[in-house]
């Protein structure tokens, strides 16, 4: 993999969320793609399940931004540091998240696995969200 294979899967990846258009995963990952949402979490196993993951949690949200930054690109394993923000649709609250994230790319540049490891700073966290910003 290239830095700028993985560039371009990053920047689709962060078009998906904001657009909250979960239609982008036939682009962006292979029929029979691996997500792994986190490691305590049994992973999604191929195109359906990830479409109905993305649907449900970009359904309700409101405001998102996605960003994320290239650490590291090795053979088919691209890594990546990811942040995002937005609200709950109903709430007026901000949601914070941040993560690292391993892409693995087949050679038409189509996700065959994903691996995240992230925190998120929610709504009932507000006075962390005030010191973070400190």
């Amino acid at each position: 993999m290239k830095d700028e294979a993985l560039r371009a899967w990053l920047d689709g990846f962060s078009e998906m969320h904001e657009s909250k258009s979960a239609g982008m995963l036939v682009e962006l990952f292979a029929s029979n793609a691996v997500f792994h949402v986190s490691p305590f979490q049994a992973p999604l196993s191929g195109l359906e399940s990830l479409m109905r993951y993305f649907d449900d949690i970009l359904g309700i949200r409101r405001e998102g931004h996605f960003n994320s930054e290239t650490i590291y690109v090795d053979g088919r394993a691209g890594w990546a540091h990811w942040t995002s923000s937005f609200t709950r649709e109903g709430t007026d609250e901000p949601v914070r998240q941040e993560g690292i994230m391993k892409v693995l790319l087949d050679e038409a540049a189509k996700c065959t696995e994903l691996r995240q490891w992230w925190h998120a700073l929610e709504p009932v966290q507000a006075d962390l969200m005030r010191d973070f910003d400190a």
